[in-house]
């Protein structure tokens, strides 16, 4: 079993359940976020103070899975 496969029971189900991982995010997402028809929501000033240190330290860590993948592309297209 490779490092991406999930676990299954005897009957073949998936561990995790019967929805794959996209299905649970397309039926989860519609409770979360608003539709269409619906006015974004205004998170205030409060909010984006508070989680301001949450953003700037997931966009540092993005940036560095950003890196680290293109200087793999990059490495192995010169060992060709």
């Amino acid at each position: 079993m490779s490092a991406f496969q999930r676990p299954r029971y005897e009957n073949g189900q998936s561990a995790s359940g019967p929805f794959s991982a996209d299905q649970l995010r397309a039926l989860i997402s519609v409770t979360i976020y608003p539709t269409a028809d619906e006015e974004m929501p205004n998170l205030g000033y409060a909010y984006q103070y508070e989680h301001l240190a949450t953003a700037e330290t997931r966009m540092q860590q993005g940036g560095v899975r950003l890196s680290a993948y293109l200087d793999w592309v990059f490495n192995r297209s010169s060992m060709e």
